[in-house]
């Protein structure tokens, strides 16, 4: 792996090789102060490194040269390494003091082209660390957009298998409606008339051939009876399913149901159940509810969620993970989906149509 180091290394090690040589050219015998400014400036430096909060202590610094540029003769270049720094932090109210100091600065050739290149150093590494983190800041967007899309696919695969079940349960139920409703009254309206009919023949050996068909006839009637019962699902779903999960809640919910609810087709009573476990759940983890209220209204083309609960603590504006997911299934079967928080309540409406021509 190729090693590489970052422009917040690179103003490390230019400070400390900065410090290491004010020590040792700047401290000669008499001239113990400077080596308390570099310690006050060194100090200082690993506090804005280790809290983020603290540059402003730059300017500190920038006062504690000033104060010694009388005092020390090498505080001049002490303050170009406070100059690096804060051109690298773009703190660029700096430079004002330095233009101002100017005049009481050395201007030998040799430090002002040491002062040209050290802000020119400061400037650059400060812009290439800016780059960095919006490189950084824009990968961490996409991972996050990554990771949601990740979620809401396995959400969709796993409500995709509920949803197959489901359509499922319902096919057999209009199948089995069917031969119950069509099929299943006319044959038993047939045996019903065979029947009358028994007594209106007289031939024996005719009379023995119509009773075995008559009874072959209601054999096939009770096996369709015995398949229907089976066909038939135990578990159709309906408005119970949203009921059920009012139920499981530990709080107690006002669930009130209008309309006929009979006309929603299966798949919407699954991706309906899974909305209202979703408002649940925030329910849980962001209020402390004292009521929480479903209601469920089928019209003629549309039906229509709406939870609404009070005791909401969590003050964030913004959708979670949770919401986002149903947006997109309620979007996937042509619905909407709002949300609103005001005054402590929450409330949550979803609008799907029934007909998918309505979509």
């Amino acid at each position: 792996m190729k090693f590489q180091l970052t422009p917040r290394q690179w103003l490390i090690i230019s400070k400390v090789l900065g410090f290491i040589l004010l020590i040792l050219f700047g401290t000669r015998v008499g001239e113990q102060i400077g080596f308390f400014l570099i310690l006050a400036l060194s100090t200082l430096f690993v506090l804005r490194l280790r809290l983020p909060k603290m540059e402003l202590t730059i300017f500190i610094d920038c006062f504690l040269c000033i104060f010694m540029l009388g005092n020390w003769e090498y505080a001049n270049y002490a303050l170009l390494l406070i100059i690096f720094e804060a051109l690298f932090r773009k703190k660029y109210l700096v430079l004002l003091v330095f233009v101002y100091l100017f005049q009481y600065l050395p201007q030998m050739p040799e430090f002002l082209m040491l002062a040209f290149v050290t802000s020119l150093a400061g400037y650059f590494l400060g812009s290439l660390e800016e780059e960095k983190g919006k490189e950084l800041e824009r990968r961490f967007g996409l991972k996050s957009q990554l990771y949601e899309m990740e979620s809401l696919a396995e959400a969709l695969t796993a409500s995709s298998v509920e949803d197959a079940r489901l359509a499922t349960v319902a096919e057999r139920a209009r199948i089995s409606r069917e031969i119950h409703d069509n099929a299943g009254h006319d044959i038993i309206a047939s045996y019903m008339s065979f029947q009358t009919l028994r007594g209106l023949i007289e031939d024996e050996e005719v009379l023995e051939m119509y009773d075995a068909t008559l009874e072959r006839l209601s054999g096939g009637v009770g096996k369709i009876r015995d398949i229907l019962h089976n066909i038939m699902p135990s578990d159709a779903p309906g408005i119970h399913l949203l009921q059920e999960v009012c139920d499981t809640y530990p709080a107690e919910i006002g669930f009130k149901a209008y309309g006929d609810t009979t006309q929603v087709p299966a798949f919407l009573w699954n991706t309906l159940a899974i909305c209202l476990k979703e408002s649940l759940t925030n329910a849980t983890r962001h209020a402390s509810p004292s009521y929480i209220k479903v209601d469920v209204d089928v019209g003629v083309r549309i039906i229509r969620l709406y939870v609404e609960n009070d005791g909401v603590f969590d003050t964030k504006t913004t959708a979670g993970r949770g919401i986002s997911n149903l947006r997109y299934r309620i979007g996937a079967v042509g619905g909407n989906l709002s949300t609103s928080k005001e005054k402590g309540i929450f409330k949550l409406i979803c609008v799907v149509p029934l007909d998918e021509q309505e979509s």
